[in-house]
C-alpha cells in the first residue's frame, strides 16, 4: 500500500458531493449493501452508504435503488470495519459472478449521485438487457464517478462496463480504469448526458473488446447526448475496432491519447492529443506508465472540474510539472521505496 496516502478521515475522502450527508450506513455484507440501498430509497434524507473492504457477491438482480425523492446519494468503497476512516488502496469489490448486473442507482429527480472507490467485476447482462452490467446510474442531477475500476463485464449489445447520465444535470467520470470488459459495442462504457456540462478525465480505458459482428464496434467509450463534454487526459488504447465513440457535437479534446476514434470529429477548441504508444512500466498487467513514457506531465491540468484528489491506485495526482495522462500517475518520488 502506498503508506503517505493510504489512510483518509472520512470527512476527507468525500466529495464535494457529499459533504452535507444527514444519514450514513456502514455495510460490511453483501445483504447489509442492499439494505442499505433500500432504505435510502425513501428515508427522506441525504445518504452516503460506506462500503467495508472486501469482496461481496451480486446476486439476484444485484445492488438497486431506485427514488422519486430530491435526495443525494454517495456509495463509496475501502472503508474499514467501523466506516470512520476510508483507506483509497485498499479494494471493495463488487463481484457479478458472470451472471448479474452488479449495481443500479436511479433517481427520477435531480437527487445527486455519487460512486467512487469500488471495482465492479465480473457482472453479466441478462437477455434483453442493453446497458451498464458493471453499473448503471440515472439522474437527473449531478453524477460523479471517480477512483474505480470496471473489470471483466461482459454484455451481448451494449456498454457492458457502465451507463451514466440524465437530462438536466452534470457528469464527471474521473481517474477510473476500463479493463477486459467485452460487448457489441461501447463495450467499456457510454454516457449520454443532455444537461449542461460532462467532464471525462484522467480515466484509463483498455483492452476491452468489441464483439459486433459488422467490425463497426467501440471497444472503448461512447458519448453522447446535448451536454458539452469536456474530454481530457484520458488514455485509450487497444480496444476493439474503436478506442472512443463521439456522438456528440460539442466535445472538447485535450490531451488524449488513443489510436482509433469513430463518430463526431472533436471540437474547434480541441488541442494536445497524442497517438503514441503508452510505455507501460515493466511488470504483468501494470498500467503505470514507465518514468520515460511521452505521456508523463503531458496532461492539461487547468480543467474547470478539477484533476481529483487521487489516481486510481490511491497516489496523490498530479505529482510532478503536469498532471500525466491516463488513471496513474507515475512520478511519485521513491515510488517502490516508500512501499
Amino acid at each position: 500500500m502506498k503508506g503517505i496516502a493510504a489512510i483518509i478521515l472520512g470527512a476527507m475522502a468525500m466529495s464535494s458531493l457529499t459533504d452535507a450527508l444527514a444519514t450514513v450506513f456502514c455495510a460490511g455484507s453483501s445483504a447489509a449493501i442492499h439494505d442499505a440501498l433500500l432504505a435510502a430509497e425513501n428515508n427522506g434524507a441525504d445518504d452516503e452508504v460506506r462500503i467495508v473492504s472486501g469482496t461481496y457477491q451480486a446476486a439476484g438482480t444485484g445492488f438497486g435503488y431506485a427514488t422519486g425523492e430530491d435526495r443525494a446519494l454517495a456509495v463509496s468503497g475501502g472503508w474499514e470495519p467501523t466506516c470512520t476512516r476510508r483507506y483509497v488502496t485498499t479494494t471493495t469489490t463488487l463481484d457479478g459472478g458472470d451472471e448479474v448486473r452488479i449495481m443500479i442507482l436511479e433517481a427520477v429527480g435531480p437527487g445527486a449521485i455519487s460512486v467512487a472507490g469500488l471495482t465492479f467485476a465480473n457482472g453479466r447482462l441478462a437477455s434483453g438487457t442493453n446497458t451498464g452490467a458493471g453499473l448503471y446510474v440515472q439522474t437527473e442531477g449531478a453524477i460523479l464517478i471517480e477512483d474505480n475500476v470496471f473489470v471483466s463485464n461482459a454484455g451481448t449489445d451494449y456498454a457492458a462496463g457502465l451507463t451514466a447520465g440524465g437530462n438536466d444535470g452534470s457528469l464527471i467520470l474521473r481517474n477510473n480504469l476500463f479493463i477486459g470488459n467485452s460487448a457489441g459495442s461501447s463495450a467499456a462504457g457510454e454516457l449520454i448526458e443532455n444537461g449542461a456540462q460532462a467532464t471525462v478525465s484522467g480515466n484509463t480505458v483498455i483492452a476491452n473488446t468489441a464483439t459486433s459482428a459488422d467490425g463497426d464496434g467501440n471497444g472503448g467509450l461512447y458519448f453522447g447526448g446535448e451536454a458539452h463534454y469536456t474530454v481530457a487526459n484520458n488514455l485509450f488504447w487497444d480496444n476493439g475496432a474503436f478506442d472512443v465513440r463521439n456522438q456528440t457535437l460539442a466535445a472538447t479534446f485535450l490531451h488524449n491519447d488513443y489510436a482509433h476514434g469513430a463518430g463526431q470529429p472533436p471540437g474547434p477548441d480541441s488541442e494536445g492529443d497524442l497517438d503514441v504508444e503508452p510505455d507501460f512500466a515493466p511488470g504483468l498487467l501494470n498500467l503505470h506508465t514507465a518514468p520515460g513514457s511521452p505521456l508523463v506531465n503531458a496532461g492539461y491540468d487547468a480543467l474547470p472540474a478539477g484533476l481529483g484528489s487521487f489516481d486510481a491506485g490511491g497516489d496523490m495526482r498530479r505529482q510532478g510539472q503536469h498532471v500525466d495522462i491516463g488513471a496513474y500517475e507515475t512520478d511519485v518520488i521513491f515510488r517502490d521505496g516508500l512501499e
